[in-house]
């Protein structure tokens, strides 16, 4: 499901995109130690996401990641996280909610789509049980790809048999860099 098409961008002129992270504890540790925790870094926008591993919640990491992936001349719609606040400083059009205080901002922005996301995410992290570092990007993958395809279930199954990937070294680092961007 990694190999399958994923947005390379979202938004656009007119478009709202919807930014959060999520901190996934229990990560299960490979090396036996205590268990992990990693942040997720989730965009959504027009019913699609994106979603990848990052190292931390830094505007030095964020903001390039962000600008890689987001189409100029969007509206980005994130909370108050210090780490997007020189957003608007690269040309997008930047609403932060305090979720304080509500999940919109009394002007019709939300961040109710990619909340939405994170609680699928979470939802099938309990049903693994417990995911290794080590494979927590086709786990993300694997959700990712069911998520922006909820809609046209009926056709999944084909798409995935039709598009079988090299299976390779160099094939397998490149599909895991689209969704660990740490």
């Amino acid at each position: 499901m990694a190999a399958m098409a994923r947005p390379q961008m979202l938004g656009g002129e007119g478009k709202t995109v919807q930014i959060d992270e999520v901190y996934l504890r229990y990560i299960a540790n490979s090396e036996g130690g205590p268990n992990d925790a990693v942040i997720v870094l989730g965009l959504a926008c027009d019913g699609q996401v994106m979603s990848a591993i990052v190292p931390d919640r830094k505007s030095g990491t964020l903001i390039p990641l962000l600008v890689a992936r987001v189409k100029p001349g969007s509206k980005v719609v994130t909370d108050t996280l210090s780490g997007y606040q020189k957003l608007a400083q690269h040309g997008f059009q930047h609403v932060q909610i305090n979720h304080s205080i509500a999940f919109h901002d009394f002007r019709g922005h939300t961040t109710n789509n990619i909340e939405a996301y994170w609680a699928t995410v979470r939802r099938m992290f309990r049903a693994a049980r417990q995911v290794s570092r080590e494979n927590l990007w086709t786990f993300l993958a694997e959700i990712e790809f069911k998520y922006n395809r909820r809609d046209t279930k009926d056709s999944i199954f084909e798409e995935l048999i039709s598009n079988f990937p090299p299976h390779d070294p160099e094939s397998y680092r490149t599909l895991q860099g689209r969704f660990d961007w740490s």
